[in-house]
């Protein structure tokens, strides 16, 4: 019997601030591999404004998987 392999996805989304123009961002779960190109392309649309803090949910329960989008950095503004 064979298991679906799962990683943990890490990236960056658009970001409005004074100083970045992205912020890394990470699941909170490990997704299934077979996810991965779907959950980039959905990223690729979502743009967020600072202030963000680290671990803020920045998209939750993306494409329904039961994991959140998290961020990883605090940027200020």
């Amino acid at each position: 019997m064979a298991t679906e392999q799962r990683r943990f996805l890490n990236t960056t989304v658009k970001l409005k601030s004074k100083n970045l123009r992205r912020l890394p961002v990470k699941t909170s779960a490990n997704i299934p591999m077979s996810k991965i190109n779907d959950v980039m392309k959905h990223l690729n649309s979502v743009e967020v404004q600072a202030p963000i803090k680290v671990l803020d949910v920045i998209v939750e329960n993306v494409l329904d998987l039961g994991v959140n989008i998290i961020a990883t950095k605090t940027v200020e503004e």
